[in-house]
């Protein structure tokens, strides 16, 4: 997924963007401000770790901050 091209995304300098995963078993969803993006499957990992990485390209000279990081299990159907 181009995710860097998605009409969903606010671009520009000062701009804000929100990023939501949520899995359930190999099932995996992905929001961009709201709005689904994707969703896929994959059978690769029952579990694992949450990483964030930020990597610009060799034509942008990009800042990152990430804030209200929330990381949390959620139990029952949804």
């Amino acid at each position: 997924m181009n995710w860097a091209k998605h009409t969903a995304l606010r671009s520009g300098l000062g701009q804000s963007n929100r990023l939501r995963v949520v899995t359930n078993g190999k099932r995996i969803r992905i929001y961009l401000n709201g709005v689904l993006a994707t969703s896929l499957q994959d059978e690769r990992f029952e579990v694992g770790q949450v990483r964030l990485g930020v990597e610009p390209s060799e034509h942008s000279n990009v800042e990152v901050a990430f804030s209200d990081l929330q990381v949390r299990e959620v139990t029952g159907k949804g």
